[in-house]
């Protein structure tokens, strides 16, 4: 009898100690699933957004100088008023692309985004005097107006810097998600192992 319950308590406790490595396995698997997951949506949800938002504000600054260039070809005043609504329509536009890329800045950025709005601003005040030379029929200030060339171009570049820090934040996030990735298989890994040699 004795040797009997003796063989019944040697034989559960390999059993005890599979059933904990398997809820112990579980419970990490469930956390390692929920990291990759969250470093994932990281990546998705700020980085990549971040990035196609920054895209929109570099087509919008393009967009905006091509239409008031064509301000100043225009042939009549109706034309030229249709076009002056065109642009503050892309500039609503593109002002709300840069408040939505408010959400996606770091400490370290807020530098280049300040610089990005104070060009806006310059942008802005260039278009006006732009449209109105325009408008005056003097074509030659107005092409001769190479302020708008230039701030949008400095917007540009601000824009190409806040692209860098993204893709840097980018890469950075998908190395971690990797190494997350490759924890995660040697915590399996290392489970289901410990559970074969406890059948064994």
């Amino acid at each position: 009898m004795k040797k009997k319950l003796r063989i019944q308590q040697r034989l559960i406790l390999p059993i005890l100690l599979l059933g904990a490595v398997a809820l112990i396995s579980n419970v990490l698997s469930v956390f390692s699933i929920n990291n990759v997951n969250s470093n994932a949506s990281k990546i998705v949800d700020n980085y990549m957004v971040g990035s196609e938002t920054l895209q929109n504000i570099r087509h919008s600054i393009t967009k905006i100088h091509e239409i008031a260039l064509s301000h100043i070809v225009a042939a009549d005043y109706n034309t030229m008023i249709t076009i002056v609504g065109e642009i503050k329509e892309e500039e609503k536009i593109l002002e709300t692309f840069l408040k939505e890329y408010k959400n996606y800045i770091t400490e370290e950025e807020e530098e280049i985004y300040t610089q990005l709005l104070a060009n806006y601003d310059s942008f802005k005040h260039a278009l006006v005097f732009l449209v109105c030379a325009s408008a005056d029929s003097n074509t030659e200030d107005a092409y001769a107006n190479g302020d708008v060339a230039d701030f949008g171009t400095a917007m540009e570049n601000n824009a190409d810097e806040l692209y860098a820090a993204v893709n840097a934040r980018t890469a950075a996030a998908r190395k971690h998600l990797l190494i997350v990735y490759v924890i995660s298989l040697i915590i399996a890994a290392a489970s289901v192992v410990t559970c074969l040699l406890l059948v064994l």
